[in-house]
């Protein structure tokens, strides 16, 4: 399978993966741009200063970092295409909530990470997958720009609450990284 990704740029998923027009839910992309003027559809989208687009890549892929800014209790990295991307969140958020993901990664760039098959396990809900994450950097004059694609939702009442806590989980966790990153 074959999509556009939001660079323009052509992009193939092998076949096991969920292709995204069997989907209902619309792939979500968040963008936080790292400095400069907020370009595309004008939404505000929160800046950080002077993160370079390799260094903000690392902090999907490292302890300290996920533990700052993404407030992961456990994580186990290996950084390398067919390694090990879990994470875990123990007493999460108001209701002190245990969540995990974990999954493969399938690339690993200067510029991108690629999770897939990635799984999540939610509170009080069936286990989540397989899913893919898919985060692309893009240097700009004075920062970087990052892009966050999360698809492979499914059908059904629990998979629309998924979709819904991870698009209110995105924009709290990049807030997070832009206070971060100051």
């Amino acid at each position: 399978m074959t999509i556009r990704r939001v660079d323009g740029a052509r992009q193939v998923y092998p076949e096991f993966l969920l292709p995204v027009r069997q989907c209902q839910q619309v792939i979500h992309i968040f963008k936080l741009k790292l400095c400069g003027p907020v370009l595309g559809d004008g939404r505000d989208r929160p800046r950080l200063q002077n993160l370079a687009a390799g260094r903000a890549l690392e902090t999907f892929l490292r302890d300290d970092d996920l533990r700052d800014w993404w407030k992961v209790s456990r994580s186990l990295v290996e950084p390398r295409p067919g390694g090990v991307w879990s994470i875990a969140w123990d007493g999460y958020g108001e209701q002190q909530t245990n969540h995990s993901w974990a999954g493969v990664i399938r690339d690993l760039g200067e510029d991108r990470l690629f999770i897939a098959p990635l799984v999540q396990n939610e509170p009080g809900r069936p286990l989540f997958g397989p899913l893919q994450l898919e985060i692309v950097t893009a240097s700009t004059d004075d920062g970087c720009e990052l892009t966050v694609l999360h698809h492979g939702y499914r059908h059904g009442d629990d998979w629309d609450w998924l979709h819904d806590a991870v698009v209110r989980g995105w924009k709290e966790v990049l807030g997070a990284m832009k206070e971060w990153a100051r």
